[in-house]
């Protein structure tokens, strides 16, 4: 990534806004890092030998749950 805080924004890449046609052309259901970001409890970019992992961490239960 260039700028995982970027890439972390909803409408942008790891460079920053994504045109509005660039959407049409890329396959999954286009919810990006941004929304991986608001389901989770943490996520973090972690340097490895071959590249960058990105960790991603939801909690079953979190304090303050009332439901169960």
């Amino acid at each position: 990534f260039c700028d995982f805080a970027t890439a972390l924004r909803d409408g942008c890449d790891d460079r920053g806004p994504l045109d509005p046609m660039t959407f049409l052309k890329r396959h999954g259901i286009g919810a990006g890092l941004g929304a991986v970001k608001r389901f989770s409890d943490t996520i973090t970019l972690e340097p490895t030998e071959g590249g960058k992992r990105i960790v991603v961490v939801r909690y079953l239960k979190r304090s303050g749950d009332h439901h169960r």
